[in-house]
């Protein structure tokens, strides 16, 4: 017998795909999270905290009766510019 094993295994018949640092190694100050919060994040100065508005295109009918129905109150509607609850 002239040779037997795996080709695969025993011979480098591909090329390796990444190609190893022996000398590689982690910052002392390196973080694992995949995700971190940033301490310096701030609200942005357009930030909306109310999650409804009041809808201004809505108008009052016109049977509405003040004295009957009492004092009419534009309805809310979702506010568009509130996307997320802001987390830090």
């Amino acid at each position: 017998k002239i040779y037997e094993g795996s080709l695969k295994e025993d011979w480098e018949m591909l090329a390796a795909k990444e190609i190893s640092d022996p000398d590689d190694k982690k910052p002392s100050d390196w973080v694992d999270d995949s995700m971190m919060d940033d301490p310096e994040d701030k609200k942005p100065a357009d930030w909306v905290e109310e999650k409804r508005m009041v809808d201004t295109d809505a108008k009052k009918p016109d049977d509405w009766d003040d004295e009957e129905d009492g004092e009419w109150e534009a309805p809310t509607k979702d506010n568009p510019g509130d996307s997320c609850d802001w987390s830090v």
